[in-house]
């Protein structure tokens, strides 16, 4: 994360759960979830008592509220990848290029092959199914991939701030009622 010093132009960063963080799922069982989600909101916060420039990513919010991630949420999680999907959607790929319905995950160094769908490791790329495609990625890239962390951290939140208060609000708002927070905790 960019420690902003007096010599450089303050970033914000964006937050979001790696798939590596699973490691931790279960040597954070042993703290109940509401603290383990103030200590989450705390360290994202702040650090030693000063305001981060931290800040959950789209993606992240719907995923609090619900909602289905879409290409737009991957673009602020992985823009290059982001970048050649879109191509994929915005260019005849006939004859030029040769994808199954996979997706290679790094998982902790080892490189998998996952299906994206039921044998999707004989299911080719075409120019008719490539939509369908994009969406399985993304799903996996955005949602899959973190399933078990995301489960954990809702868990949490919403002994925190109970899942009713906050379905009332679309990503955006959330996020803007998070930046309020964030306000809050600085003043």
């Amino acid at each position: 994360m960019h420690r902003p010093t007096s010599q450089t132009r303050r970033l914000a960063s964006t937050v979001t759960i790696s798939p590596i963080s699973s490691l931790l799922v279960e040597s954070l069982a042993r703290l109940s979830l509401s603290t383990h989600i103030q200590l989450l909101l705390r360290n994202m916060l702040t650090d030693s008592g000063r305001l981060l420039d931290a800040y959950f990513s789209r993606a992240f919010y719907k995923q609090i509220l619900g909602k289905t991630v879409d290409m737009r949420d991957l673009e602020s999680i992985d823009p290059e990848y982001h970048k050649s999907l879109q191509w994929m959607l915005d260019n005849d790929i006939t004859d030029i290029i040769d994808q199954e319905f996979t997706i290679e995950d790094d998982q902790f160094g080892e490189k998998k092959v996952v299906e994206l769908k039921e044998g999707g490791a004989s299911i080719s790329v075409t120019e008719e199914n490539k939509e369908e495609y994009v969406r399985l990625v993304v799903g996996y890239r955005v949602e899959n991939s973190i399933k078990d962390q995301i489960k954990s951290f809702l868990t949490g939140f919403y002994e925190v701030i109970p899942r009713k208060l906050v379905q009332i609000f679309e990503a955006d708002q959330l996020e803007c009622e998070f930046s309020t927070l964030r306000r809050a905790i600085a003043s």
